[in-house]
């Protein structure tokens, strides 16, 4: 159709373009750009809006929309039927105020599935561009996470105060565990995996937020009641404080509640497969062969120890991922200085303080983190850059960086423990500050240097033990 068109292309065909368009940010400039093209999306408003919607979400659009037009019921979801949720594919109305949270729930799920496939999928992705997931993995993962933001919207309550009034001493908690059932008994087992393997990495996440502090006991199930949006916010600001309601359900009177949010009806429901119907918040490792069809790198060695560890293993494109190991994490990195170091008088509050500030100020993963980054990030990739450096230097070998290898955790930690206090001891130098000529005869291991400060100050410590040849150590 060409229309009263000043353009050289058909109107169909422009419209065509619009349902192309990647988000609405997109859709809206471009209309905006004259009245003609105005009145071309006018024409098609609906079409062309869930057009841009499924580009923008992908094939899990239908879970979205559900998620996002969740019915708003109290108890909870007691009265849930599987008519909640729409299985249509065809196009659907998307109305002007859906568009806001549709972006945003969808951008965070796009970065987790980033963390997911960098975790899981391909040690060496770009950390910062794109999910190597395929297009069947990608939906996979979409849509699991959107049924566990229905799952947390439609089962649980903000404020679980109201409930404790003698208005709802009679709250059915056997009818809200049925209508969980319900709901998950919707999609086949394969799917109910899927929506395992995507909590337990929820799960995961939450516990790398805490940098090495173990969780209490009702932590992990709170914070997946609460949905991916939670994890990811705590993830992304490496703090998992409890909000004020989290408290509320960690009192025992709730604990019913909280205990087995989706962790027992899935377990119930997968019993008939018991390798799959174990506690979800326990030992259990992620299964992300549920989601993934092959992992890139799986049979990969480290390049020191030789071990086989596939994609735990880490390189220059994955560095920044160390955070997310316990010991290395910045509160846990003190521990890693030899001997009394991390306890010295003068030099041990410098090094506590330090690595707090690694926490705060840490190099955000992507660039949407933090509007830039500053010289005051703290970086993996320049610190272990530093210690190979350092450790060519101490065994006069040709240096090798980080990008010619891929080290496991264990030999990570090696590498740190055996020359993070020469780092330091580099870091004053460059700093402009005074290092002690003489080295103390116990270097590292001298106790002397915790409660004296004049020794502290008058002897260097950052050496090996190096006593005279008729010394008793010796």
């Amino acid at each position: 159709m060409r229309s009263d068109n000043t353009l050289p292309v058909d109107d169909d065909v422009i419209s065509r373009i619009f349902t192309s368009l990647p988000d609405f940010d997109s859709l809206y400039a471009t209309i905006l750009t004259c009245r003609h093209l105005h009145s071309i999306f006018k024409a098609f408003p609906v079409s062309i809006m869930h057009a841009v919607a499924e580009n923008l979400v992908g094939p899990a659009l239908p879970d979205a929309l559900n998620a996002l037009r969740h019915p708003d019921v109290e108890p909870p979801g007691v009265d849930f039927t599987p008519d909640w949720c729409s299985t249509s594919t065809g196009v659907t109305r998307i109305h002007p105020w859906e568009i806001c949270p549709l972006v945003k729930t969808a951008q965070e799920i796009d970065y987790l599935e980033r963390l997911f496939s960098i975790k899981f999928k391909d040690r060496r992705t770009d950390l910062m561009k794109e999910s190597k997931l395929s297009a069947i993995e990608s939906l996979r993962f979409r849509r699991a996470m959107y049924r566990i933001i229905f799952f947390s919207l439609v089962f649980c309550f903000d404020d679980p105060t109201p409930y404790a009034s003698v208005n709802f001493q009679e709250w059915d908690l056997v009818a809200v565990r049925a209508a969980r059932e319900r709901y998950l008994r919707q999609w086949p087992v394969r799917e109910l995996k899927e929506i395992h393997a995507a909590a337990r990495f929820l799960y995961l996440l939450m516990c790398n937020s805490l940098d090495g502090e173990d969780p209490p006991t009702p932590f992990g199930p709170i914070k997946i009641i609460r949905g991916p949006s939670l994890v990811l916010d705590a993830y992304r600001q490496r703090s998992a404080i409890p909000g004020p309601h989290d408290y509320m359900f960690s009192d025992e009177n709730w604990q019913h509640f909280v205990d087995g949010f989706l962790e027992r009806t899935l377990s119930e429901i997968l019993a008939s497969d018991p390798p799959n119907g174990e506690s979800l918040f326990g030992g259990v490792i992620l299964d992300s062969g549920v989601i993934l069809d092959s992992v890139h790198g799986k049979e990969d060695a480290c390049s020191w120890c030789s071990q086989t560890h596939g994609v735990a293993l880490y390189g220059c494109s994955n560095l920044e991922m160390l955070r997310d190991v316990q010991r290395l994490s910045p509160y846990q990195l003190p521990s890693a200085f030899k001997g009394n170091l991390r306890r010295n008088s003068v030099e041990g509050p410098k090094i506590v303080d330090f690595f707090e500030d690694a926490h705060a100020c840490s190099c955000p993963l992507f660039p949407t983190d933090e509007d830039s980054e500053t010289d005051e990030c703290f970086r993996y990739t320049k610190l272990i850059g530093s210690l190979f450096a350092i450790r060519a230097r101490e065994l006069d070998i040709p240096e090798k960086s980080i990008g010619d290898q891929a080290l496991c955790e264990d030999c990570v930690w090696q590498l740190v423990t055996d020359y993070t206090h020469l780092w330091w001891l580099q870091r004053m130098r460059d700093r402009g500050q005074a290092i002690p000529t003489e080295n103390c005869w116990y270097g590292y291991e001298c106790r002397t240097q915790i409660h004296k400060r004049g020794h502290a100050t008058r002897l260097n410590h950052f050496c090996a033990p190096a006593p005279p040849k008729n010394h008793p150590l010796n």
